[in-house]
């Protein structure tokens, strides 16, 4: 099995009709965290509970846990659950959420991003828009969309300068890590060359593209190309004009962006 099957096999989540989880958070002290991880993985065996996913955030000499918990097994409750872990003299604090067949990550909210608070949607909900907008202006909806996704590349722009404090050509420089952080698809720079005035960006396994193939003719990543506009062009004060020259939706083995600066 190749190494990216297995990760993929290993971290997609699957609904198990009649499965119990639970999410719990533990505040513990960075000395303790041992401790904590024993427990879960070793102590809350005993009693038929199975860890799942597991996340650590480290402040100062404090330790913040998340876990996701397998309870289908367990004979308790969620109160029981949370004597058993509050009896711990290594846990601090304990939060608990309700036994139920979905795991929702309820201890996080409001998500953020560089300070911002961030709304998280499936790519089939964001595409559902584009696809609504299609449906009524036909055609038309392309400026439209387009104009959506430049306004969203600046302002995502101007954020992360705000945030990091970077100089300009610093930011472009880790373009291609925000697009696929935030799930563009997987994004290389194959040259961006300022001072020419030129550059191109190939992304593959492109949202966009999946989710529109067939719905407009030719390319269909018109979000995409308008947020790389709208970044690029926050970045540099220029005109930049951005096509896509290759586009998976239309068959193409990925999709390809050509960039000029004027």
């Amino acid at each position: 099995m190749e190494h990216n099957e297995a990760l993929e096999l290993l971290f997609k989540e699957k609904y198990i009709k009649g499965r119990k989880l639970v999410e719990i958070q533990l505040l513990t002290s960075v000395g303790d965290l041992l401790k904590v991880y024993r427990t879960l993985y070793e102590e809350l065996r005993e009693l038929g509970i199975k860890p799942l996913t597991l996340m650590t955030r480290l402040r100062d000499d404090e330790a913040l846990v998340t876990v996701f918990l397998d309870v289908t097994n367990y004979a308790g409750d969620e109160k029981s659950l949370r004597m058993c872990l509050e009896a711990k003299s290594h846990i601090r604090y304990c939060k608990i959420s309700k036994f139920s067949e979905v795991g929702i990550d309820e201890m996080h909210f409001p998500y953020t991003i560089c300070g911002e608070r961030a709304l998280i949607l499936p790519s089939v909900v964001f595409t559902s828009m584009e696809r609504r907008l299609v449906s009524i202006f036909e055609s038309g909806a392309v400026p439209i969309i387009f104009e959506e996704g430049k306004a969203a590349g600046s302002a995502m722009f101007g954020m992360l300068s705000s945030y990091t404090g970077m100089e300009a050509k610093e930011l472009v420089n880790i373009l291609s890590r925000v697009l696929s952080a935030m799930g563009f698809g997987k994004v290389e720079i194959v040259e961006l060359d300022l001072e020419r005035g030129r550059g191109l960006i190939r992304i593959r396994d492109s949202h966009e593209a999946i989710a529109l193939s067939g719905v407009l003719e030719g390319p269909c990543c018109h979000f995409t190309r308008g947020f790389i506009t709208g970044m690029l062009s926050e970045a540099t004060d220029k005109e930049v004009k951005v096509e896509e020259i290759l586009c998976l939706g239309k068959g193409d083995p990925y999709c390809e962006f050509r960039i000029k600066f004027t």
